[in-house]
């Protein structure tokens, strides 16, 4: 994750940054590179705005093929 968060504030340079969590399997990533970001934007000459959305996806089995949704308690349609 530390490669990762140098290589997000050097791509984005004074960028604000949207970071859009998956839940429950992805919220740890999320968390540790977060912390990352706001490390590295302390520790240099310029900070960067963020914000963390979090979505939950869920699968679900159509004509034999999986697809994927983002909902809010009910599936909302194909993403």
């Amino acid at each position: 994750t530390e490669r990762l968060a140098r290589n997000i504030m050097d791509d984005l340079g004074d960028h604000d940054i949207v970071v859009l969590c998956v839940l429950k399997g992805g919220y740890q990533f999320c968390a540790d590179l977060v912390e990352r970001i706001k490390a590295l934007s302390r520790n240099s000459n310029h900070t960067i705005p963020m914000r963390v959305h979090f979505i939950r996806l869920r699968s679900y089995l159509v004509s034999s093929a999986s697809s994927f949704c983002y909902s809010k308690g009910k599936p909302q349609g194909t993403v």
